[in-house]
């Protein structure tokens, strides 16, 4: 049985003919495929959710002299690695899987957390783990 794994990312065509084995994303996404994962790197029009049944995914597998497009593959899980500088730009796509319950590695929330990083160093630090002295005083580096 394959499963398939969206790579969520802003796509740029210029490079697509990069040959995945030249590429660490390539190469890893070519292992895990022998692995039975099939890892389709698609863009944010790419995913296809319909009313009813399974979210599919459109675009691009790895292939020994580049990236091939292929899909509607059914989704198993998504990877995300858009933009986290916008969350909302892309967050109600990210909210639907999550309705759909697709399984969403990088999700919103842990966006939101690492780019507060007063709030990420202060959950740190209740959970027991070393961290630097938190200001949380922005008065203080004027």
């Amino acid at each position: 049985m394959t499963v398939t794994v969206a790579a969520l990312m802003q796509l740029r065509p210029e490079r697509r003919d990069r040959t995945p084995p030249d590429a660490d994303f390539g190469r890893a996404a070519r292992l895990l495929a022998d692995e039975g994962i099939r890892v389709v790197v698609v863009g944010p029009d790419g995913i296809e959710i319909g009313e009813r049944g399974p979210v599919r995914a459109r675009g691009f597998v790895p292939a020994a002299g580049g990236w091939t497009a292929c899909g509607p593959h059914r989704l198993d899980a998504v990877f995300n690695r858009l933009p986290s500088r916008d969350p909302r730009r892309f967050g109600g796509l990210l909210d639907e899987l999550a309705r759909r319950a697709v399984p969403v590695g990088n999700p919103p929330r842990t966006n939101a957390l690492a780019l507060d990083k007063l709030r990420s160093g202060t959950l740190l630090a209740s959970a027991g783990l070393p961290v630097p002295d938190i200001a949380g005083d922005p008065s203080r580096f004027v």
